[in-house]
């Protein structure tokens, strides 16, 4: 079951389309022949903590 997690800082959520985002990912996975259509899953989560040096 391939899977796509897209991780995001809070200031690029606002700066993206993320619906779009998700939409052309998992568009882009279901071309694939090598993927199983009804198992692939794309999602975007949000880090809540970040740390930066």
């Amino acid at each position: 079951m391939p899977h796509q997690i897209v991780e995001v800082s809070p200031n690029i959520e606002k700066m993206l389309d993320l619906d779009g985002l998700v939409q052309a990912l998992h568009q882009c996975a279901a071309k694939q022949e090598a993927l199983a259509l009804g198992g692939i899953r794309t999602r975007v989560y949000t880090a809540s903590h970040t740390y930066r040096r």
